[in-house]
């Protein structure tokens, strides 16, 4: 009996220790902070240099700005107001699309083909229907100069492939050229000359980027493999496989007029005016170039 108690006891102090113990588990704890989603931006900007009737030097002299945001009704590439067969020009439009990748596209809409009043010269032109045999002021329906007047325009990427200039960097040590408001004969063409369809008109620079990049595809292999454009602003930066506008990248258009030497009498006092936009919209999850 005293056996008994004894290892009652003894089972009763080990159920006392048990009981009191302090519970111990293993464990880790792996903590994440400052979690945030913030949008992305798309900022389009451009800058400007025209000529008239002369080569570019440097010195524009038919319209300049800066890198800035358009100002609608104040700012225009082309201005005009004396035109005569013969005269010609250019205007460098430069594009630069911040931060992302964007696709891009230049609309030529709300055209007006004015042929204001018969003038004296008109009246005498068979060509000119509107005027042909009618007093002088006759109002006139329709335009001569829109049919008359040709644009084109190419990449002004200068004699290396893609844009070695980083946006805000006016020349480039590493390629002269690139900018210089001339179409080189090794730049390509962008929009073929033409008249400006009465309409309207719209480029997407994606075909005409792709296309030259397939041409080119050989001299891409070591600065942009991936092609997706980002090559470190050497040889075919900003020129893309599938065209996108690389983001932070200068674009430089260069657009060329010219009114012919043969236009007719037809064409006198007639106004030609036009909306140029430029847009460029998300490229990521946006396949099928949806504005």
């Amino acid at each position: 009996m005293k056996k008994v108690l004894i290892s009652l006891s003894i089972i009763g102090v080990v159920a006392a220790i048990v009981i009191g113990a302090t519970t111990a588990y293993f464990s880790d704890t792996e903590t994440s902070t400052g979690n945030t989603f913030t949008a992305g931006a798309i900022d389009l900007k451009i800058d400007f240099d025209g000529y008239l009737n002369k080569i570019a030097d440097g010195t524009p002299n038919a319209g300049t700005w800066d890198e800035k945001d358009l100002v609608v009704g104040t700012d225009k590439f082309f201005y005009f107001t004396d035109l005569k067969p013969g005269d010609f020009g250019e205007g460098t439009i430069s594009l630069h699309v911040y931060d992302n990748d964007a696709w891009g596209k230049m609309v030529i809409e709300s055209v007006v083909d004015a042929g204001n009043t018969c003038v004296d010269p008109e009246t005498e032109v068979q060509a000119d229907v509107d005027c042909w045999k009618r007093p002088v002021n006759t109002p006139e329906t329709d335009g001569e100069l829109r049919e008359n007047l040709t644009f084109s325009a190419c990449l002004d990427q200068g004699t290396i492939p893609g844009f070695q200039c980083p946006a805000n960097q006016p020349k480039c040590p590493a390629d002269p050229t690139e900018g210089d408001n001339i179409c080189q004969t090794d730049e390509p063409v962008m929009i073929t000359p033409g008249t400006i369809d009465l309409a309207g008109e719209t480029h997407e620079f994606w075909g005409a980027l792709a296309a030259y990049r397939a041409s080119i595809e050989s001299q891409c292999a070591n600065s942009d493999p991936d092609g997706d454009g980002h090559a470190n602003y050497g040889i075919c930066q900003g020129i893309a496989r599938d065209g996108r506008l690389v983001g932070s990248t200068s674009y430089q258009l260069a657009v060329m007029w010219n009114l012919p030497y043969a236009t007719g009498n037809e064409a006198q006092s007639d106004t030609l005016q036009a909306t140029i936009k430029f847009q460029a919209v998300q490229h990521r999850n946006n396949l099928n170039h949806d504005f």
